[in-house]
């Protein structure tokens, strides 16, 4: 199963296919219902204790409402309850201080793609994650 945790449903469409050319590209299928899209921190955390998960693509600036720190709050049940799976962050918050705290929280700094950088990179990125890296 594979993770999108935005709150932006435009956004997530956009990757939900995007993810879909990529897994065809690599001579597989991908169901859409192994694509799950989580608009809210409660719902990404309770599909890590439910599912196992291949990758979680967290787009870090996701606020839900007031919560400027949402994002944040997904990597940190992840590392605090140990689940295994793989991420990748895509953010138009490419900061220093972000990328030290995601690092802080255990994601590999080739794993954090900037909005502004070229998609490609993104799938570059992924692909990596799902066929060719290890876990977090």
């Amino acid at each position: 199963m594979i993770i999108i945790a935005d709150d932006y449903a435009y956004l997530t469409k956009q990757l939900q296919s995007m993810l879909a050319r990529l897994y065809r590209e690599h001579g597989e299928m991908i169901a859409d219902s192994r694509i799950v899209i989580c608009h809210d921190v409660a719902t990404a955390i309770d599909r890590f204790n439910r599912s196992r998960t291949d990758l979680t693509l967290l787009v870090l600036d996701l606020c839900f409402g007031a919560d400027a720190n949402a994002g944040f709050a997904v990597l940190e049940a992840i590392a605090r309850h140990e689940l295994v799976t793989r991420v990748v962050i895509f953010t138009a918050y490419d900061f220093p201080a972000a990328r030290r705290r995601a690092k802080e929280l255990g994601v590999d700094a080739s794993r954090f793609v900037g909005k502004a950088e070229p998609l490609d990179r993104l799938k570059v990125v992924i692909a990596l994650a799902l066929w060719g890296g290890e876990n977090v």
